[in-house]
């Protein structure tokens, strides 16, 4: 059975809808097989975005955060939204850093969440980075002094 048929659509059958609906960023498709592509976008700062598609799932990578969206109708849609809302700034990841390695990420809905929030969430002994598609936008609050 195609996951196609088991999910009610087939994400590698949409890449190319992908490709349009992203043409303004100079989409570099860097594979492209049967079951699989993977896209690339570079901001003006020179960071990625990475897409991968395949016929099971589509990944969204950006930053030290990533997620994937399963062949169902409804997760397309998050997938487009989620990738219209980084390419436009209105969200932003949130990584926390730990020694310079990334320990948690996820995606903001607020790009100006409340740093006291942040550092309850994810610790007040953390670096915490907002990252944004305009990277000039980006703001970094470092870990708090420990006595």
């Amino acid at each position: 059975m195609h996951n196609q048929e088991r999910y009610g659509i087939s994400p590698i059958k949409m890449a190319d809808k992908i490709l349009s609906h992203i043409q303004e960023y100079a989409p570099q498709v860097v594979g492209r097989e049967e079951d699989f592509a993977e896209i690339k976008l570079v901001n003006v700062y020179g960071e990625e975005l990475w897409i991968q598609i395949d016929d099971a799932e589509t990944s969204l990578f950006f930053g030290d955060w990533h997620t994937h969206y399963v062949a169902f109708p409804e997760a397309y849609a998050h997938f487009i939204d989620d990738l219209s809302e980084i390419l436009s700034n209105r969200k932003c990841t949130i990584c926390s850093y730990a020694q310079d390695l990334p320990r948690c990420s996820m995606l903001s809905d607020t790009v100006s969440p409340d740093i006291a929030d942040l550092r309850e969430e994810f610790g007040a002994d953390k670096t915490i980075r907002l990252h944004f598609w305009d990277s000039s936008r980006d703001i970094v609050y470092e870990p708090l002094k420990q006595d």
